[in-house]
């Protein structure tokens, strides 16, 4: 190796070696080595890797340090909290040592979601539990108008949703489209929740931003049981979306013969017709639901010869 080369490489690695520095945080912790190939982790990056892995006692350390127990993860574009990653990640302790340090249960990211909103949609009573007695707003929402209720009943997480209901989780709360938490429960075929939530006096009637009620949202899913149950709540059968359509239209449409004949058990208008003219019968024809015609037909259903005499 000539002298040139020699001297070069050694002035390379005089580079590189001096580039080795101890990086210490705001705190006065040190927190890793810096290289030209590799940023440092940062103390707060740190701090909630901690909180994700449960290491209590790095934890500790952190708040002992003065470390605020709001802080949020820097690398999380949500600008999640370090309370809300222990939560997602089920660190039980570490939830309780947050709260007991002044972690703000109420506080939220950048969608609206609140550390109990993350608990529901995990499902996790025991921090849900810790949440609500540190003072956590049992109905708040996101940007959506979501509530911790309606992200428990989304994933079918029914301890959860039991949970919050009986620390005073309102029922009848409506998110951005105007569905309620009943919606949300028929929607996921949640029979017995669906129950349950009756049980704390949802209404049964309330519709939607397009009028739509949760018999004939229910009935666009073709549950049988949540129609079912809604049925003997007092749902009203006749109820008209914007558009004038039925619960009976769309179970119709559907060809779901067992929602028709509940429907028609129940009263509902058999010759009704939406803003269109369009009756059950003209659908379940439309969609060659020879069955629901059939039933349709036996309880007084008009052809469509007989259509003019449809209208009002």
């Amino acid at each position: 190796m000539t002298g040139k080369k020699r001297s070069s490489i050694l002035v390379l690695l005089a580079i590189v070696l001096g580039s080795i520095v101890s990086i210490t945080g705001r705190r006065g912790t040190v927190v890793a080595g810096y290289f030209p190939w590799q940023e440092p982790q940062s103390d707060a990056s740190a701090f909630v890797e901690s909180a994700r892995r449960g290491d209590i006692q790095s934890v500790k350390s952190f708040l002992d340090a003065g470390w605020d127990p709001n802080t949020r993860d820097p690398r999380d574009k949500e600008n999640a909290r370090v309370l809300m990653v222990a939560v997602l990640t089920g660190q039980t302790e570490v939830v309780q040592l947050l709260i007991g340090r002044g972690a703000d249960a109420n506080v939220s990211d950048n969608n609206g979601r609140t550390s109990l909103i993350w608990a529901a949609w995990k499902g996790n009573t025991d921090i849900i539990h810790k949440l609500l007695m540190s003072g956590a707003n049992v109905d708040a929402a996101d940007s959506a108008g979501a509530s911790a209720l309606m992200y428990a009943l989304q994933r079918r997480r029914d301890e959860a949703a039991l949970t919050l209901l009986v620390n005073g989780a309102n029922p009848n709360a409506k998110d951005r489209r105007g569905q309620t938490p009943l919606v949300y429960a028929a929607l996921s075929g949640q029979v017995q929740m669906l129950k349950a939530l009756i049980s704390y006096h949802a209404d049964v009637n309330t519709t939607d931003n397009n009028r739509r009620s949760c018999l004939f949202l229910t009935t666009m899913g073709g549950n049988a049981g949540a129609v079912q149950s809604l049925l003997e709540a007092g749902a009203n059968v006749n109820q008209p979306d914007d558009f004038g359509r039925t619960p009976l239209m769309m179970a119709a449409e559907r060809g779901e013969v067992d929602i028709v004949q509940a429907l028609l058990a129940k009263h509902a208008n058999v010759n009704a017709h939406d803003k269109a003219g369009t009756t059950a019968l003209m659908r379940a024809r439309a969609k060659s639901h020879d069955a629901v015609a059939r039933v349709l037909l036996a309880h007084g259903a008009k052809g469509e010869n007989q259509r003019e005499n449809l209208w009002p």
